[in-house]
Formats: C-alpha cells, sequence, structure tokens
C-alpha cells in the first residue's frame, strides 16, 4: 500500500546558494541520520523504492512527482528546490541542460 512521506520536525533552511546535495548533508548531520537515510525521509526516493541510489541527474533535475514527495516530508517549496538545483542556472551562467533520458536501457548503436 503506498504511503505518503511524514512530515519531518527538523529540517534546516537552504542557505543562499546552496546546493541540493550540501542541503541533504545538513538535513542528515541535524536528524544525525545517513545521507542515503536523509534522502528517502526527504522523499528523494519513492517509498516503495527498494535500494534506493540517487540518479546520474540528482543535483540538475528533480521531477514533479520527486519535488511533491519532497515538499511534502520537508515543507520545502518546489520553487527554493528547483532554485538548489543546477538546473536554476541554465542559460544563466550554464548553457541550456539536456533533458534527462527515460529510465531503461540505453539506446542502441
Amino acid at each position: 500500500m503506498p504511503t505518503s512521506p511524514r512530515r519531518l520536525a527538523l529540517v534546516p533552511e537552504p542557505h543562499p546558494g546552496e546546493s541540493l546535495l550540501s542541503w541533504v548533508d545538513a538535513l542528515a548531520h541535524l536528524n544525525q541520520v545517513s545521507r542515503l537515510h536523509a534522502l528517502r525521509l526527504a522523499g528523494f526516493a519513492r517509498p516503495d523504492a527498494t535500494g534506493y541510489r540517487p540518479t546520474v541527474y540528482f543535483g540538475a533535475y528533480l521531477t514533479a512527482e520527486t519535488t511533491t514527495r519532497v515538499q511534502a516530508a520537508t515543507g520545502l517549496s518546489a520553487d527554493r528546490q528547483r532554485e538548489m538545483t543546477l538546473a536554476h542556472y541554465a542559460d544563466g551562467v550554464l548553457p541550456t541542460l539536456p533533458s534527462p533520458r527515460p529510465s531503461g536501457p540505453p539506446p542502441s548503436g
């Protein structure tokens, strides 16, 4: 049965310009858990996911589904989450970021 993440009591306020991974580390430190456990608690992993590992796009993009889970678990708005990703800097100090590939095997050829 799917469950929604619980709202965490201890959530640090992100510093201006802080990266997503730095904020997750602060969350882990504040809650005295590992980084991986903090990622799960904050909603970066689906509740039914086993063996979760962040994708190569972690820190660059957040899906709408992930953003919704993280907001429910931490209270951090979607805009604030996006500000901590590289996508926030695309078309500014960074060039346009490529779109993430869908899950599954890489294309052949």
